[in-house]
């Protein structure tokens, strides 16, 4: 059976409450003792909220609860759920500190089975796109050969002091692989997003047909003709990494408004459709733009369906807050995703 990745709610916090005590109490035994368990349980495990709250959380569904959890962080908390805070938590500078990885639990009936090692690449996908460079952790004694097979490096061992019991971690760190950090573009799963250029585009529209021309957004079409455009308008082509296959093409249809809001759009090559490309175009916009400190709520526009836009969408933790009139397409479902939740 496969198991897919979602954004998780505050809706699976108790589902995800019992994960974390089947997965400590089934796959910890022999490393700690019962003591150990019990007062970690108590006073370090469980979920943190500003997690879900960001959209930096995920869930892995199996057919009787969740199969595996875990996520990443952008702000400083290392480690612990709600239970272990008490003050704001400051966001991270993406340009000189590591985000966290945070809370990766599996159910015992689910180990062995490669699910942590999705969970990462999905966080580490994230992170890039929001601008990090690397990651630190607080690793338990059974998972830090994961950490180690993962790149992670040993920092420091740590003992904290819970309830008046001694219970020992592990401080970890990891750089992201230099080349793929340099490597234009943004990393977006198994897609590299290419930044389209100027006269690409220019060469794009001078190729259209009248129909094809009248299509087009006449802000956008101003400029691009002026030359002021950027990114956040000329959008990016799809790539597979380490091949250069094209498909697909995705973007912004502008820069951030007054209101740090951007929309979103993607299109799949027909032959390449039904591989999550989409889903990896999405995921490395949404990361994108969160990450340039300019936006806060990211938009898009589906046809009034739930066909495959739809489900990428709730894949990638968009909400469906309307409907409107589109002169083109007709009655459209609005959707967005803001900066600090869903």
């Amino acid at each position: 059976m496969k198991v897919n990745i979602r954004v998780a709610t505050m809706a699976d916090v108790p589902v995800l409450e019992q994960l974390i005590t089947a997965s400590v109490r089934g796959l910890n035994a022999g490393r700690y003792t019962q003591a150990e368990m019990d007062a970690a349980l108590a006073g370090v495990f469980g979920v943190d909220t500003q997690l879900i709250a960001d959209g930096t959380y995920y869930v892995m569904d199996g057919p009787a609860g969740p199969a595996a959890a875990g996520g990443w962080s952008g702000r400083r908390t290392l480690y612990g759920g709600d239970k272990m805070k008490d003050v704001e938590d400051p966001r991270l500078d993406p340009r000189t500190e590591p985000a966290r990885i945070r809370a990766f639990f599996v159910h015992p009936d689910w180990s062995r089975r490669g699910l942590a090692r999705r969970l990462y690449a999905e966080c580490e996908q994230s992170a890039r796109a929001a601008g990090f460079r690397g990651f630190e952790l607080m690793a338990t004694l059974p998972g830090e050969p994961l950490y180690v097979a993962l790149g992670f490096s040993v920092v420091e061992h740590v003992v904290v002091a819970v309830a008046g019991v001694d219970v020992s971690f592990t401080r970890m760190a990891r750089a992201f692989m230099v080349e793929d950090a340099a490597s234009p573009g943004i990393r977006a799963g198994s897609l590299m997003l290419i930044p389209n250029t100027l006269d690409a585009t220019r060469a794009l529209v001078a190729g259209m047909d009248a129909s094809q021309r009248a299509e087009l957004s006449p802000d956008w079409t101003a400029r691009v003709t002026s030359g002021t455009a950027d990114a956040w308008t000329l959008g990016y082509t799809m790539e597979l990494l380490g091949t250069g296959v094209t498909v697909g093409m995705c973007g912004f249809k502008g820069p951030p408004g007054s209101d740090g809001a951007v929309e979103i759009a993607y299109g799949v090559s027909a032959e390449n459709e039904g591989n999550g490309y989409a889903s990896d175009a999405a995921r490395g916009l949404v990361g994108h733009a969160f990450g340039s400190g300019l936006v806060c709520v990211v938009r898009a526009h589906t046809l009034s369906d739930e066909g495959a836009s739809a489900r990428v969408l709730l894949k990638c933790g968009f909400r469906r807050v309307g409907q409107v009139v589109d002169p083109e397409d007709g009655l459209v479902w609005k959707w967005e995703r803001k900066q600090g939740g869903t």
